[in-house]
């Protein structure tokens, strides 16, 4: 295994300013990526062939994008509008000269269109705000310099959002309601199957479409008590699901659309504080609706989880303190995956001199080895199972030195984040 990064090169640009009543915010980023990796196997076996199997593949993306905001004060509330623009390239090549998967070279380019207008209203112990957001998205999609015109689309979407909230002295409550996009990362739409062994290939698809998310979540807050509740429904959900390659006892894996899927969630978190004992309790539950059976899987996967994280931290000083960290899941669904409960201990240490210019940090993680990674993935006639330790448990230490970190005059946010993620 051969893996490079780089060299990477990101550059932002930022201008704050106000005329009259009108406040200005223009952000603009370009990024150049490279990457890539290259593998050699050597599989041996008393049932079948012998075999020396070689896959070499690269990546370059370049980013330019540009983001402008502008506010307004407007009777009682702020009215806030601009735009932001991206332009995307994303290159890469998958060569396997034993033919074993075919090679491939795709190139995608995608221009993104994205005006917005927001308003909000303070008025006594309440605040409205409500925003619309337009995208227009052009993608073209070449495979071997030739233009496939099947996933070279064009999408144009409206996305409302609006939310209500309250606060009285010790109590808060913030209902929320958003429509928002998720579409597929660059590598995800890439046309290669990827060599993993003799019995799993992996592969991207360049007919992914996005998928398009209604989120309704209300939050309440008491003192030191959160409460969060939330509903999520996703169409043409994007899920990791395999299936048979070309009718071959070989699994291949790669992510697909779906109609639909839903989630409902739940969170507490208490965060009292005894003097120098300051806990944190979060308790976390999901209960998924997606008919696993339905899309070939031989188990319904749908059972509700629960994830249980208390954060035992212990103060000394202003300066000083440590933490101990117990956690907990319960065996839980993700679209065709159920993995197996785990738990894990953390320790940590922190200390701060110099007036907190220099911090040190010192940390072990998975203290009992108990952070394991076991999962089944249950597709369309294949069966995927892992269960393994993945050396998560180490001893560290950290030391920190914050050079004049209270001073920075960077205010600068970038622009196209959504496009960066997807890179």
């Amino acid at each position: 295994l051969d893996v490079f990064n780089g060299p990477d090169h990101e550059m932002n640009a930022y201008y704050l300013g106000k005329t009259g009543r009108l406040n200005i915010n223009f952000n603009t980023t370009c990024l150049w990526k490279k990457d890539g990796r290259n593998d050699d196997w050597q599989e041996r076996s008393h049932e079948l062939e012998n075999r020396n199997v070689h896959t070499y593949n690269t990546r370059r993306s370049k980013l330019m994008a540009a983001k402008l905001v502008l506010s307004l004060p407007l009777g009682q509330g702020m009215l806030e509008g601009g735009a932001e623009l991206t332009h995307t390239t994303a290159h890469s090549t998958y060569q396997n000269p034993e033919n074993y998967v075919g090679s491939t070279e795709n190139d995608t380019r995608e221009s993104r269109v994205a005006p917005f207008m927001d308003y909000s209203l303070a008025l006594g112990h309440w605040t409205f705000d409500a925003g619309l957001r337009y995208e227009h998205v052009d993608t073209e999609y070449r495979l071997f310099g030739k233009r496939e015109e099947e996933p070279s689309r064009s999408y144009s979407n409206w996305f409302p959002n609006a939310s209500l909230s309250w606060n009285n002295n010790s109590w808060s409550m913030q209902l929320n309601y958003a429509q928002k996009i998720s579409r597929p990362s660059y590598r995800d739409l890439r046309s290669n199957v990827q060599y993993v062994n003799r019995f799993t290939y992996e592969a991207g698809n360049p007919y992914l479409q996005p998928t398009i998310r209604h989120n309704i979540e209300l939050n309440v807050i008491y003192k030191w008590v959160n409460v969060n509740l939330g509903y999520s429904y996703r169409k043409q959900d994007i899920v990791y699901s395999a299936g048979l390659y070309q009718d071959q006892e070989i699994s291949l894996i790669q992510n697909r659309n779906y109609p639909h899927t839903q989630l409902l969630y739940g969170a507490v978190i208490v965060s009292p504080k005894f003097g120098w004992y300051q806990p944190t309790l979060e308790v976390d539950l999901q209960k998924p609706f997606f008919p696993t059976k339905r899309y070939g899987s031989s188990r319904d996967l749908q059972d509700p989880s629960a994830s249980l994280e208390l954060n035992n931290k212990l103060v000394f000083s202003r300066h000083s303190f440590a933490t101990i960290l117990l956690a907990y899941n319960t065996e839980a669904c993700t679209d065709f995956i159920k993995a197996k409960s785990s738990g894990a201990i953390d320790l940590a240490y922190s200390h701060s001199f110099l007036h907190e210019s220099l911090s040190l940090n010192f940390f072990i993680n998975d203290l009992l080895k108990t952070r394991r990674s076991a999962w089944t993935q249950y597709g369309e006639n294949v069966v995927n199972t892992k269960d393994c330790y993945e050396f998560t448990r180490c001893i560290g230490l950290n030391l920190t030195w914050h050079f004049n970190a209270s001073h920075s005059k960077y205010k600068g946010t970038g622009a196209g984040i959504d496009e960066k993620r997807r890179l």
